[in-house]
């Protein structure tokens, strides 16, 4: 299903919104704090190498959570006490009493973070976990600026000392696109598909974009009929759980300035759509975050992007 979601689409470029990089301005070069090598996972999102308490493992990128997560296979490893926390965290398969943990010690790179707290990731029960030990979500990526460089395989972490220009190493111009960074940690920003403007999330930790049906149908007047014509798909969470869906094309998605051409989105194909898929009308994942070179300047609240080579 992958391959075919990205196939037949294109990028349209607009001239307004364009920035290029000024290494004149030497209190605007964004500080590298570490590199950290990227592999794919089967839906395209991305998994860093960390340590946790010197055990290496592989962590979720996950600009879309709020809380980052260990798995409970890890925390069996670490033998690190579990606490209740009465809180609920939520995916596709419902809600769930979160517990957590606090890690000694957790290493990116060179950088090391110490006593972090960690919710504990929920595996339903009978269902296989993830191939990653945990997920690095927004509670600690909005201390730095990212870099997320699907051409070179990797994910660059920045000092926030700087004015938010995009790393003075990328060549000719960059998008500029301003987002909001909500209460609990969501990448906002604004998609224009027709003539409604959508709300969408920046999650790296989605492998592909979806639509929410409530907004399909209120805010775009897609009716039911047309969904159903249009092509079985589902959306896949980031424990493996789905649910059903249908792949919709627009002939036309603006990110700002850029437009996006023929681009498929997933939609509930049920209407009573579970509640984790009501917080956003519109999620933009891997799908299209992997199309691009991206720079989240956190603390200025921006977005800097330029195309990548072709993904094959």
């Amino acid at each position: 299903m992958r391959g075919w979601l990205l196939a037949a689409w294109t990028v349209v470029g607009l001239a307004a919104g364009l920035v290029i990089p000024n290494a004149a301005a030497a209190d605007c070069v964004p500080r590298r704090i570490a590199t950290l090598p990227a592999t794919r996972g089967p839906d395209g999102t991305f998994r860093v190498p960390a340590q946790m308490d010197g055990m290496p493992t592989l962590l979720l990128l996950d600009t879309g959570g709020g809380a980052s997560m260990i798995g409970p296979a890890l925390v069996a490893a670490l033998k690190l006490p579990v606490e209740a926390t009465g809180m609920t965290v939520g995916g596709l398969d419902g809600s769930f009493s979160a517990r957590s943990v606090t890690v000694p010690e957790l290493r990116l790179g060179e950088e090391i973070e110490r006593d972090r707290a960690f919710l504990v990731q929920p595996i339903p029960e009978g269902r296989p976990g993830p191939n990653y030990g945990g997920v690095l979500a927004a509670d600690l990526l909005k201390l730095r600026d990212i870099e997320l460089d699907p051409t070179g395989d990797r994910v660059s972490l920045y000092a926030q000392d700087h004015c938010g220009r995009p790393p003075t190493s990328w060549s000719g111009a960059a998008y500029e696109m301003p987002i909001l960074v909500t209460p609990d940690l969501h990448i906002r920003l604004e998609v224009r598909i027709g003539d409604a403007i959508v709300g969408a999330w920046l999650d790296s930790g989605a492998g592909v974009s979806w639509l929410s049906r409530r907004a399909a149908q209120t805010a775009l007047g897609l009716s039911r009929e047309t969904l159903e014509r249009d092509p079985a798909a589902r959306i896949v969470g980031a424990g493996g759980q789905s649910i059903a869906a249908r792949a919709h094309r627009f002939p036309s998605i603006r990110l700002d300035s850029l437009a996006l051409s023929n681009w498929p989105v997933l939609i509930a194909a049920d209407e009573d759509e579970p509640a984790s898929m009501r917080s956003a009308d519109m999620i933009i994942g891997m799908d299209v975050i992997g199309r691009f070179r991206m720079f989240v300047a956190y603390d200025d609240q921006a977005l800097y992007f330029m195309p990548a080579e072709p993904v094959r």
